[in-house]
């Protein structure tokens, strides 16, 4: 939040708030009670004056580009690569969370599975379970005498 910065970082977020105009994109950070994200909108208008203020198609803003009601707050800002990630990360989630994955071939959700870590298991008996190959499972007592252990 604005009001937290230091002299110097307040005067340059002035400077950028100065030289908004409408048609500008801006990111938006919204908090709702300790949790928070951001969006990108684009002003619509931009007042100067005593009540200077920033508008965009949903919100208007304080001349200090914040917004309050409540436990919730939000505050304009510059478009930075950590804005745009966060926002390609979120879409990519739930894009992921939405998908019908019981509808996905067994080969395609191993593919899936390979790529993030989790295929294949890593407990030896959940292995041999899923591989024939290789080979019946052993006792744990067994398993370990093999490796020269007990």
């Amino acid at each position: 939040m604005s009001m937290f910065l230091e002299p110097a970082e307040r005067e340059a977020r002035q400077k950028w708030l100065d030289s908004l105009k409408a048609g500008d994109r801006v990111a938006i950070q919204s908090s709702n009670a300790g949790s928070s994200s951001y969006s990108i909108a684009t002003l619509k208008r931009v007042h100067r004056g005593k009540k200077s203020r920033f508008d965009t198609e949903h919100q208007s803003f304080n001349a200090d580009g914040s917004w309050s009601q409540g436990y919730h707050w939000e505050e304009i800002g510059p478009i930075t690569d950590d804005v745009r990630e966060y926002i390609k990360r979120r879409r990519l989630l739930t894009a992921i969370e939405n998908y019908n994955w019981k509808a996905v071939t067994i080969e395609v959700l191993e593919r899936v599975a390979t790529a993030i870590g989790r295929w294949p298991p890593q407990k030896p008996a959940a292995r041999e379970l899923l591989d024939p190959a290789a080979g019946p499972v052993q006792p744990a007592q067994e398993r370990g005498k093999d490796k020269g252990e007990g």
